[in-house]
């Protein structure tokens, strides 16, 4: 896949640097490709109830899915930052809303596999945001 040169979004270190990036229509074929399973349980695995969010992120310049866990307030330096989110795992969701036995890794992601939907606006507007 051929790569392309972008300008690196957020703040602090590396903000506004050139980085190579793969192209838009690479990374859109990326997430066709993966399964509602693996991009939710990798969200899951970055998730700390209470402490952490987990997200299912893209690497712009691998392609590789990738977990990113964030508290409340922190944020990546722009360096760390070469992603797109398409899954979030919220650390304030209450599990017992969404599976009778939550505790059990595989059950709870097959539940909510039943009803899972990417939101194509967010992973496009992150997108326009990079390809600009």
């Amino acid at each position: 896949m051929k790569k392309i040169k972008v300008e690196r979004l957020g703040q602090g270190m590396g903000a506004g640097e050139k980085v190579e990036v793969l192209k838009r229509k690479d990374i859109l074929e990326i997430i066709e490709n993966l399964s509602d399973y693996e991009i939710i349980k990798t969200a899951y695995e970055g998730f700390n109830k209470r402490f952490k969010t987990g997200y299912a992120t893209i690497n712009l310049e691998t392609g590789e899915l990738q977990t990113v866990s964030l508290g409340q307030g922190e944020t990546h330096q722009a360096i760390d930052n070469t992603f797109v989110i398409i899954y979030t795992f919220d650390m304030n969701a209450d599990l017992s809303d969404i599976c009778e036995n939550y505790e059990d890794e595989t059950e709870l992601i097959e539940t909510i596999e039943f009803n899972f939907e990417l939101d194509w606006t967010l992973i496009n507007m992150q997108l326009n945001e990079w390809y600009k």
